[in-house]
């Protein structure tokens, strides 16, 4: 094959010597216009980011990896290529908008990408630029090669193009935004437009076979969770456009047959590898290419294809690696949060830069920046880790010829040394891990093990102090304490501490007749859903209930508690739900081979667990005993023992178990055999059904034995469709409604007492801020530090931003202790100092809780507006005090009488200050008198909502207009939606209560299906939960359809007028006075500025 190279360009007139290299690496091209999109301070806009600096800084290290590797530490003996694109339409549009000359405009991002280079220590050999000529050459004479061998034809081609990505689209690969007109890439999320043109076009579709061989064969991406969106790629049939208009676009390569076209897709797929352009060496194909996540099509299904086409080796590894994410939000210029790595580098140093992205970038995940966690990371890793072990081992005291320490291995064995042994295995096991991980070029994983045993290394500095006189005594007196005890000093049993909470056994059947035949979802497929979602409820509640899995009918046995076998517990003692459940469930559990589900076997294990687990907690520790069983009952052994059947009910009813089954559906199981039997069909039509129904005669007395456990024991059925669709809403944690208790004060010494209860609480999910997101399956613990504001101060370079404590800061000793700080307020741009003392001194002085009647008003007197706050409260009477339940009963039903309310005095702790509460009398459907109260606004609070341009005679309805809107309110009235064929009744069709919030059950989803699968994208959200509650009912629309048709006829709406023409025209409403004439001016002398004034 390289003699095919070299036969092509010979006659082609490029001479190429082809020298053998070490290896060839490559990143894409960057593209010349970075992130600016017509913008015209375009050197700011179009400078390179961290994503770009990501990029280059795993190809860079690859590249050093290698030849430290090989021995040979000449980078000329490698090629390690990048560059920059400079042509398209877009720089064209933004160096024209900007006034500038294209070619100089790409000079100086090009420039802007060197310098970025050698100030990180990044060392390529070869930087390419599309714009050069040796570039352009390689262009003209590929195209030629191409419409040698007949490849290139000319035709119209038409599809989505995105100016942004520089491709076209298919159909399937671009959606329309809700609520609005724009079409964009799913892929990239760039706005697309149709374009229909004439040009030349590429067949694709006629490699796309070969290059799904390779991809499928090869084993040549990485990491492989990109694999299947690189296969799907190769999956879709398209024919490739080589060139545009030169009308629209003219800088560029003109094609070298026609003069009105300009080449594009082909220079950036051929300006990667570098090796066309290069006269001095030459080695192919591409040992590796690094690129984004984002332009993986262009580098895994079109280039290769275009290397078939020319007869020429394909690359051997592609590697991708995702995007930086700054505060957990992709950069955006718009957003303007693109981060500048010569800014960064100001106050983390380059090194220190190059060392976050390579430690904290994940390349099968989004990584995340801030500026906080990269100045955690480096002071934990670079400073506490390696800076402190270098100076605890270089130390004068200890090495007084300050030269790099000899190793002893005898001296770590000594037997005093207790934690000798394990740092040598530690470091002997280093070398084989970490060359591993950056083979693989996993380098933020082989960094944490090399952090790991650095740490380890510290800690035995740390625990022996060898600069200290040794004392053999101590560091045996140390091994003392800090030996864990052994099992025989354990006692064997002990109450264990732990809160409140519930235990449950769940028990699965995996036996072999959870695997049907001929149904669309197996019952085990059932069975692990419902489970993983009753673990999943309890994650994301934080619920600290135990459970255990027990799998029954398995093929393997791990059962620590009777003697049967094909019994497994996957865990020996009860734990809180947590996410390796739901892996262990999605991945591990499957049905046996041979072996069923025997449900009574398992049950008297789970009892005797249960029996076992209670001994190890005190009694009230426990408040519920659960036991639920997920199976079909097709496992069912027929020679039972009534008396083991006897056992387990005695067992659950002494140890209080509240028992549930999920799976049967006793219906199903015996219609079949009754319609078989009372069937008059011959014998050899029923002997064709009895083989697809025989399962549900030998249920028959596993479903009497289950009844029968079940209502002796108070139990609860539920098949999987009845359990399912209840499991899959996310439930919130059940919080206990505590009352707090208030004194209604309604004159001298008069007080009624009151409890006082919060009525709803808006759900919504905790969510961890970015400073934990790298790290998944930790404990969560928040730390506060300190740190004054430097921003005014002068910062200098170098080692001065290194603190007292030796932590790298972002400013000169910015951290600060608590005792140091002080309370303020802010006063216009400034912090005013306002402390405890000036609290006594002028502050409103506390007062205790109260609830004192100020008046009583009509209810007439509190209009809707005032009530935008929301917040309700419910009091009512202590439930113990006769007198006070007759007193508060006497004061509701008089306010009802009186069509009054109560505004009252409320104060809700000595920290709060007085506001104003309405007290609403309500009598609940259970026949209770209370309070409803509502906290009303201050007059700073309110917001005018007064129009004086409405009121006029041409806003009044006429009197049909009333009639078609009562049409269309009768008629859309959801009392009368829903009929209930069982209580022979109209129902209301949307009731709050039972409407889930799409949002949470949203998230819920999608969490449960990232825990699963941490590196697949998620799925589109399927609202089967809600339906259509939220949408309008069609049976109502149909019916409300006359109204609707004479409302459009009669109330033709004008489109909204603009935000400015509506701000100038309530204005001068509220100002119609204002003329440039003295007689109207105000006292001042001045003008009123009308743009303040507060609508």
């Amino acid at each position: 094959m390289i003699g095919r190279i070299k036969i092509f360009y010979v006659i082609e007139g490029i001479s190429m010597t082809s020298v053998r290299l070490k290896h060839f690496i490559t990143t894409p091209i960057f593209y010349a216009n970075g992130l600016s999109l017509l913008m015209l301070n375009f050197h700011k806009f179009a400078a390179p980011h961290i994503g770009h600096l990501y990029t280059a800084l795993l190809a860079d290290v690859s590249n050093r990896w290698k030849l430290l590797k090989s021995g040979d530490v000449n980078l000329n003996n490698s090629l390690f290529t990048t560059g920059t694109d400079e042509h398209d339409l877009k720089i064209q549009q933004t160096a024209t908008t900007a006034g500038c000359d294209p070619q100089r405009y790409c000079d100086d991002i090009s420039d802007k990408f060197k310098d970025l280079f050698r100030a990180f220590g990044i060392q390529p050999n070869d930087f390419i630029r599309t714009t050069e000529t040796r570039h352009k050459e390689v262009v003209r004479h590929v195209w030629k090669e191409l419409d040698k061998r007949g490849l290139i034809q000319r035709g119209k081609h038409e599809g989505w193009y995105s100016t942004v990505d520089e491709c076209f689209y298919t159909n399937d690969e671009v959606k329309k935004l809700d609520g609005q007109t724009s079409t964009v890439s799913k892929i990239t999320g760039s706005v697309v437009e149709w374009v229909q043109e004439e040009n030349y076009v590429f067949p694709l579709f006629k490699y796309l076979g070969a290059v799904r061989n390779w991809l499928s064969n090869c084993d040549v991406i990485r990491p492989k969770v990109y694999f299947p969106e690189a296969l799907q790629q190769a999956s879709v049939e398209r024919g490739l456009s080589l060139s545009r208009d030169r009308k629209r676009v003219t800088w560029g390569i003109v094609v070298p047959v026609d003069e009105s076209q300009t080449v594009r897709c082909i220079s950036e797929l051929l300006t990667v590898s570098g090796v066309f352009s290069n006269k001095k060496r030459s080695t192919w194909p591409p040992t590796c290419q690094i690129v984004g996540k984002d332009i993986l099509k262009f580098h895994a299904v079109i280039w290769p294809a275009f290397l078939i086409a020319l007869d020429l080796p394909l690359p051997k590894r592609i590697f991708v690696h995702s995007h930086w994410l700054v505060d957990g939000v992709k950069m955006s210029k718009s957003v303007g949060n693109v981060v500048d790595p010569f800014t960064a580098s100001k106050s983390l140093s380059e090194e220190g830069l190059r060392y976050f992205l390579l430690r904290q970038g994940t390349p099968q995940n989004d990584a995340n920046f801030t500026m906080l966690k990269a100045v955690s990371v480096i002071n934990t890793d670079l400073i506490n880790n390696v800076g402190n072990l270098l100076q605890r081992s270089t130390v004068e005291k200890l090495n007084p010829s300050q030269t790099y320490p000899a190793f002893h291995l005898d001296s770590f064995r000594n037997n005093l040394l207790e934690l000798g042994e394990p740092l040598i295995e530690s470091i002997s096991c280093l070398t084989e891990v970490y060359e591993e991980q950056f083979d693989e070029l996993m380098i933020y994983k082989a960094l944490e093990l090399l952090m790991d045993v650095m740490r380890q290394a510290n800690g035995f500095f740390q625990f022996y102090e060898p600069w200290k006189e040794l004392d053999v005594r101590k560091v045996r007196d140390k091994r003392k304490r800090t030996r864990i005890m052994s099992d025989e000093d354990r006692p064997k049993k002990r109450a264990k501490k732990a809160a409140r909470h519930e235990c449950t056994v769940i028990l699965i059947d995996v036996g072999a007749n959870m695997s049907r035949e001929g149904v669309e979802t197996t019952d085990m497929q059932l069975a692990k859903d419902t489970v993983e979602w009753i673990i999943t409820r309890k994650i994301f509640t934080e619920s600290i209930d135990k459970f255990t899995l027990m799998l029954f009918g398995s093929e393997v046995t791990q059962n620590p508690i009777t003697t049967d076998e094909n019994i497994f517990f996957y865990e020996e003692e009860m734990q809180q739900a947590k996410i390796d459940w739901l892996r262990f469930i999605d991945n591990e559990i499957k049905p046996s081979k041979s072996t069923n589900g025997d449900f009574l076997a398992a049950l008297i294990a789970a009892l005797d667990y249960m029996r076992n687990h209670l001994e190890n907690y005190p009694e009230s520790n426990i408040t519920v005993r659960n036991i639920l069983l997920v199976t079909n009952l097709g496992g069912f052994d027929e020679n039972v023992d009534e008396e083991c059947v006897g056992a387990i009910i005695n067992g659950m009813k002494a140890l209080e178990i509240n028992f549930s089954v999920v799976g049967p559906s006793f219906e199903k199981l015996s219609k079949p055999k009754d319609e078989i039997i009372s069937s008059e069909e011959s014998a050899i039509k029923l002997e064709g059904k009895l083989s697809n129904t025989m399962q549900s005669f030998r249920m028959e007395p596993a479903e009497r034995i289950l009844t029968d456990i079940l209502t002796q024991t108070g139990g609860v059925i539920y098949s999987f469709s009845e359990a399912l669709p209840v499991l899959q809403r996310f439930v919130p944690r059940k919080v206990k409604v505590r009352g707090q208790k208030f004194y209604l004060e309604l004159g001298i010494d008069f007080k009624l007492p009151l409890q006082m209860y919060k009525k709803i609480q808006p759900t919504d999910f905790k969510l961890a801020t970015q400073k934990y997101a790298s790290i998944t399956d930790v404990q969560l613990k928040r730390k506060t530090i300190y740190e004054k504001c430097v921003k005014d101060e002068k910062v200098d370079d170098g080692d001065d931003n290194a603190d007292r404590v030796g932590n790298l800061s972002q400013g000169p000793s910015s951290k600060i202790s608590k005792e140091e700080t002080i309370k303020g307020y802010k006063f216009g741009t400034t912090i005013v100092p306002y402390n405890e003392e000036d609290q006594k001194e002028y502050g409103w002085k506390p007062e205790n809780r109260c609830l004192k009647l100020i008046q009583f008003t009509k209810r007439s007197q509190i209009l809707e507006h005032y009530l935008m706050d929301g917040g309700a409260c419910y009091f009512i009477p202590p439930a113990l005090d006769k007198s006070a339940c007759i007193a508060i009963s006497a004061l509701v039903n008089a306010m009802i009488a009186e069509d009054s309310v109560a505004l009252t005095r409320y104060v809700y702790s000595a920290a709060s200050h007085p506001r104003i509460m309405c007290l609403f009398p309500r009598r609940s459907k259970k026949g209770v008198d209370m309070f409803v109260g509502i906290q009303l606004p201050f007059y700073e609070d309110f917001r005018g909502l007064d129009f004086p341009q409405l009121n006029s005679p041409t806003t009044e309805p006429k009197s049909d207009d009333l009639k078609a809107m009562h049409t269309l309110v009768e008629a859309m009235d959801l009392t009368k939606a829903h009929f209930n064929s069982e209580t022979g009744q109209f129902e209301e069709s949307l009731r709050p209560r039972d409407v889930p919030n799409p949002k949470l059950q949203n998230v819920c989803s999608a969490m449960k299906y990232r825990a699963l699968h941490p590196n697949i994208p998620l799925p589109a959200f399927d609202d089967k939960l809600l339906g259509s509650l939220l949408e309008p009912n069609a049976f109502l629309l149909k019916r409300a359809n006359e109204s609707l048709n004479y409302l459009k006829a009669n109330f033709p709406i004008i489109e909204s007028p603009s935000k400015e023409q509506h701000v100038k025209e309530v204005k001068e409403e509220i100002l119609p006075g204002i003329r440039i004439d003295n007689s109207v001016l105000p006292e001042s002398g001045k003008f009123i500025k009308t743009d303040e004034v507060d609508v």
